[in-house]
């Protein structure tokens, strides 16, 4: 089983596997969970072994993990993947401290997202495939009535794409410096 703790704060902390999400951006992560409101819907991009799944995991609110979880190809995810026989195995155990209201659905960013109506989402955090953070944005930007935001803007690749999606919208983009990684959280908002 894997070792969670809960932070001074509520949040479940899973203690062991990679580590490509900080504490320090777990906490923002939950500290945005937390302040939504009750029965809020939040979908994550990107589950893997869950780790940022748990930060953005509260009992009061829907947590919709969304993932292939075979990793992405060209990646350290892909990599690690291809050592592990059942990434959703792991997954599970990871987050079997979340006893309701976590929902998680196997496939494709961009087919599962056809499955929600625009603006029924109140936050969504992108951190899968760093290839298609593009595509996951015109998918799942219209389904997002609050917040949407993301990991590792530190990668030429997420910067480009993410620039991309926000002039194309006239959107500015945030940047929060977390630790000892300046910039690796993206958050975008209106341009006005």
């Amino acid at each position: 089983m894997a070792k969670i703790s809960v932070l001074g704060n509520g949040m479940l902390y899973l203690e062991e596997g990679p580590i490509w999400v900080s504490k320090n951006e777990l906490l923002w992560l939950y500290d945005r969970a937390v302040a939504l409101p009750q029965g809020a819907v939040i979908v994550e991009i990107g589950s893997f072994f869950g780790r940022s799944s748990l930060a953005l995991y509260t009992p009061d609110k829907l947590l919709i993990c969304v993932d292939t979880f075979t990793g992405t190809e060209g990646d350290k995810s892909g990599d690690v993947a291809k050592t592990v026989p059942d990434v959703f195995d792991v997954f599970r155990r990871n987050v079997k401290a979340a006893k309701a209201n976590l929902a998680v659905i196997c496939g494709d960013s961009i087919e599962v997202s056809k499955c929600f109506a625009n603006d029924s989402l109140d936050m969504v955090w992108i951190d899968g495939d760093h290839f298609h953070v593009y595509e996951d944005l015109v998918a799942w930007y219209p389904k997002a009535k609050g917040l949407i935001c993301g990991h590792d803007y530190t990668w030429k690749c997420v910067q480009d794409q993410v620039g991309r999606f926000a002039k194309e919208n006239a959107l500015k983009i945030r940047l929060l410096d977390t630790e000892l990684r300046k910039y690796s959280i993206w958050v975008l908002e209106n341009g006005n």
